[in-house]
């Protein structure tokens, strides 16, 4: 997004029932580290300037999809940047607690899982491959991610 002008504007997603009514809509704006479930409010308003950051936003889908995937479809694990993100399907909750180790199985940190949809949370790293492990009361799940 580029702003022509220094005001507030508001992204409206329309036409929602078009998708699958299983699937999450996520907006994430890095300006103001927010997260907005689309599906749930369509309608994010913010002030923006010219000379702003113009990749300010992150879509993130989650539910159903056509491509096969493996391992608990639940709860899916991803980075981008220095953030690592755990959404979690259908709005399924889960209480536990996140673990990152690096490539030699030293744990970097060990921090609760928020009782949101989707959590995010920066890491201070050097840039490579790391696992994060989500451990709850009924399931572990582990995944490979790359930090810049």
């Amino acid at each position: 997004f580029e702003a022509g002008a220094s005001d507030t504007y508001t992204i409206n997603a329309l036409e929602l029932e078009s998708f699958d009514q299983n699937i999450q809509i996520y907006l994430e704006d890095l300006k103001e580290n927010n997260i907005t479930e689309l599906t749930l409010n369509p309608s994010y308003s913010f002030t923006a300037n010219p000379g702003d950051d113009p990749n300010r936003f992150i879509l993130h889908f989650t539910g159903p999809s056509s491509i096969k995937e493996f391992g608990n479809n639940n709860i899916k694990i991803y980075s981008n940047e220095n953030n690592i993100y755990i959404m979690f399907n259908n709005h399924d909750y889960i209480n536990g607690e996140i673990v990152v180790y690096n490539i030699f199985g030293q744990e970097i940190i060990k921090k609760p899982l928020e009782n949101i949809s989707l959590n995010k949370f920066s890491i201070v790293c050097s840039p490579g491959y790391y696992i994060v492990k989500v451990i709850t009361q009924n399931t572990t799940i582990s995944e490979e991610v790359f930090i810049k």
